[in-house]
């Protein structure tokens, strides 16, 4: 796609074409004056990497389900996510939407055993009052809803399960387009760059200079960069966030017909970033179940791109290697890599898969499931050399006129508040712009 503008200058350029970068490219067009905005990504469609339908899990987060988040973080995530659902809920039958955006399902987590049934029920006591809808589920009303979880379960074997009936499964790809669509029809004028790969960025006076593979250059005021885990390459060629790395972990996805109605998860290790196996219907084909993903370490910044090896490694410092020793030294991070790695191996890991996904229906069998060819993506998860963690969670990087954005999960669900603080920030850079926060507000909350 060619440039729709023939200017080189700019009040603000976006780097990424992601649902965080459209999100932003959304926002700040609809809802303050900034008319001279550029979007650049290197691929030739929105949404073509980590929010792609076959490279995520398709769920909008909101925390009631997500038994790793802390009560903090879940209602954070709540009433991040409560934007991007006013959204949708706004456009449920936008005539000018060929594409399906998104379908409400059901969420469940299912707790099996005497201490994980203990430990969701204390979960639930602890967030219902975030979650208007949300009901805590005894054996006999899980049968009502999802048959198959409790069939060929042991009657001797405590059950649970905590189920709200408004889940969102949602095509991010479809929804960052739907981002872009409504931000050009606001203004024309603006510019998206495709099929334009950046491989510089430089201070220029005030603001910054962007470098295509084509050698042409671009300067804006404010730039912001959401390019997933080549954002953080961006960051330390400018010097910024040298303490902080990346550990890729790629998710993977196995198929079995319709099994189940509603998506249901299990318990999660709050100690892991990673989500737990789990069940979901397809956003396009309600017909099949979704069973995963598996999680493993790969040293890629692009799932499938082998071009981005050298990039990866580009920020393998000795410290960041420590580092990844030692949180792979942890063992429960340690168990759960082999594990997740032993799942995603040819033919035999349905094996050894089918046997946590059997903690949500235990009747099904290694037979059922097919490995899905090149689904699943690549989250990247933050480790910072200075505490020697594996941060859990996005980080956001600022300095004089810039942001960079690092979004693993749940970053997709929390898009819309990303860009909200993203807006923020460029409305204190550059002083004459305005923000009508009042009609943000209305229209998707904060």
């Amino acid at each position: 796609m060619k440039a729709e503008s023939t200017s080189t200058s700019y009040d603000l350029i976006i780097i990424g074409a992601g649902i965080s970068g459209t999100s932003l490219f959304y926002l700040s067009t609809e809802y303050s004056n900034l008319k001279n905005i550029a979007i650049f990504d290197k691929n030739s469609r929105e949404g073509a990497v980590n929010s792609h339908r076959v490279m995520n899990s398709q769920t909008l987060h909101f925390g009631d389900i997500e038994t790793n988040y802390s009560y903090q973080k879940a209602q954070r995530v709540n009433a991040a996510a409560n934007m991007v659902k006013r959204y949708l809920d706004a456009h449920r039958a936008d005539p000018n939407e060929s594409e399906q955006l998104f379908s409400v399902v059901g969420k469940m987590v299912v707790a099996e055993g005497e201490q994980e049934v203990r430990e969701l029920k204390t979960r639930y006591e602890d967030i219902k009052q975030l979650f208007e809808k949300i009901t805590y589920l005894e054996r006999d009303e899980i049968e009502k809803i999802e048959p198959l979880m409790i069939k060929g379960r042991p009657l001797n074997v405590p059950v649970a399960a905590i189920y709200t009936p408004d889940g969102y499964t949602i095509d991010f790809q479809a929804l960052a387009k739907h981002f872009v669509q409504k931000a050009k029809k606001k203004n024309p004028d603006i510019a998206q760059y495709m099929n334009a790969k950046i491989v510089d960025v430089q201070r220029f006076g005030e603001g910054y200079k962007v470098i295509n593979d084509q050698g042409i250059e671009y300067t804006t005021k404010t730039l912001v960069i959401s390019a997933c885990g080549h954002s953080l390459l961006f960051a330390h060629s400018l010097g910024i966030g040298k303490h902080l790395n990346l550990l890729s972990v790629a998710g993977s996805f196995y198929e079995s017909k319709k099994t189940l109605h509603n998506k249901v998860y299990t318990m999660q290790n709050p100690k892991l970033p990673f989500a737990a196996i789990h069940g979901d219907p397809d956003v396009y084909n309600t017909q099949t179940t979704r069973w995963g993903p598996t999680a493993k370490p790969i040293p890629l910044l692009e799932r499938y791109n082998w071009s981005t090896f050298f990039e990866y490694l580009r920020g393998i410092t000795p410290a960041a290697s420590l580092t990844l020793f030692k949180v792979l030294s942890d063992w429960d991070v340690f168990k759960y890599v082999i594990k997740n790695t032993i799942f995603d191996i040819p033919v035999i890991g349905k094996y050894f898969f089918v046997r946590d996904a059997r903690k949500i229906v235990p009747t099904l069998k290694s037979t059922d499931l097919v490995k899905l060819k090149r689904c699943g993506g690549t989250r990247p998860q933050i480790i910072d050399t200075k505490t020697k963690t594996l941060n859990l969670g996005e980080a956001k990087l600022t300095d004089k006129n810039l942001i960079i954005n690092i979004t693993p999960s749940p970053g997709a669900s929390t898009c819309l508040s990303q860009a909200h603080g993203d807006l923020k920030l460029i409305s204190e850079f550059l002083p004459n712009i305005t923000v009508d926060w009042d009609r943000l507000k209305n229209d998707l909350g904060v």
